[in-house]
C-alpha cells in the first residue's frame, strides 16, 4: 500500500520578492546632519532618525518611549509599549517586548536631547511634541521623513526602513 501523503501535492509556496534596502553609514550621517525647520518637531528630527536607525525600534515603539525606559546603567532600551490608534498598549508578542542595546553614539544623542528638553520627568516621552509632551502626529512623521530624504539628497527610502539600518551599520 502506497503512503497516501506521499502522493499529494504541497501547497505551492508563493515567493513574495520583498527587497530590503539598506542605508549606509554615509547616508545616515547626511540624513542627520539636514537642515530640518525650525519648528517644534525639527528640534527633535535629526534624535528620533538616529536611535530609529541605531535601534530597529518600530515607528510606534519610539512614539511610546518614555525618558524612565531607558536603561542607562546598562546602556539598554527596553522596548515596553507601543503607540497605536491614539492608545499606548503592551507590545503584541513575546517577541517585539525586546530590550535593544544603546550605542555610545546613540546614548550621547540622547542625552543631548534630554538636556534641550523642558519635558525631563520620568513619564515625559522622549519624542513627544517638544511644546505640549503629546505624543506625535503619526501620519506626519512620514511625510517629515521624505522631505528630510530630499533635503539630504539621498535616495528614498520609508521611515520603517530605518528599522534595517541598523543591520548594515
Amino acid at each position: 500500500m502506497a503512503n497516501s501523503v506521499k502522493l499529494t501535492e504541497g501547497p505551492k509556496l508563493r515567493c513574495n520578492k520583498i527587497r530590503i534596502r539598506f542605508l549606509t553609514q554615509e547616508v545616515l550621517e547626511a540624513l542627520v546632519r539636514v537642515d530640518f525647520p525650525e519648528d517644534a518637531l525639527g528640534t527633535i528630527e535629526s534624535s528620533l532618525y538616529l536611535v530609529a536607525a541605531m535601534t530597529g525600534l518600530r515607528q510606534n515603539e519610539l512614539l511610546a518611549l518614555r525618558w524612565r525606559h531607558i536603561d542607562w546603567t546598562n546602556e539598554r532600551v527596553p522596548v515596553v509599549d507601543g503607540y497605536v490608534l491614539g492608545e499606548f498598549n503592551e507590545p503584541k508578542s513575546e517577541e517585539s517586548a525586546r530590550s535593544v542595546p544603546m550605542a555610545t553614539r546613540m546614548a550621547q544623542e540622547l542625552e543631548r536631547l534630554f538636556q534641550r528638553s523642558r519635558l525631563q520627568a520620568d513619564d515625559d516621552l522622549v519624542f513627544g511634541h517638544p511644546g505640549l509632551g503629546k505624543p506625535l502626529d503619526r501620519s506626519e512623521l512620514p511625510k517629515r521623513f521624505k522631505v528630510s530624504l530630499k533635503r539630504a539628497e539621498v535616495r528614498e527610502i520609508t521611515f520603517h526602513e530605518l528599522r534595517h539600518v541598523r543591520h548594515a551599520l
